[in-house]
């Protein structure tokens, strides 16, 4: 999952059986609350926060959280969140020509360094 958090909480391993309000109800304790992304019958959810602290209570408190019953714990992990912090146009590649150019690394992404790689 997301390695940092955000205020936007992603769960899943929901279904039919689960609804806006069972969610809000469970998940309305860890903090303010905004939006709740959930359609009737998804297997997932997003939940926005206020805070990063009520997120991360969150993620960390309801992780394999039984609500649906026994057999039908949740997952929890961080959404992405798009305007939370400037992205300079970063699409998700670990190359950023600005660092690059600040180490001098010139020919750094051609060539040797790529084996082993996905």
């Amino acid at each position: 999952g997301k390695v940092h958090a955000t205020t936007k909480v992603w769960v899943g391993g929901l279904g039919d059986w689960c609804s806006t309000e069972m969610l809000e109800r469970e998940f309305d304790r860890f903090g303010a609350m905004g939006k709740i992304e959930y359609e009737k019958g998804d297997t997932e959810a997003k939940i926005q926060y206020e805070s990063i602290d009520a997120a991360t209570a969150a993620v960390n408190e309801m992780r394999g959280f039984p609500l649906g019953g026994s057999e039908k714990r949740i997952k929890m992990d961080f959404a992405d969140v798009p305007n939370m912090e400037p992205t300079k146009g970063y699409q998700g590649s670990d190359f950023d020509p600005n660092i690059a150019r600040g180490r001098g690394g010139r020919g750094l992404h051609r060539g040797g360094g790529e084996r082993g790689r996905g």
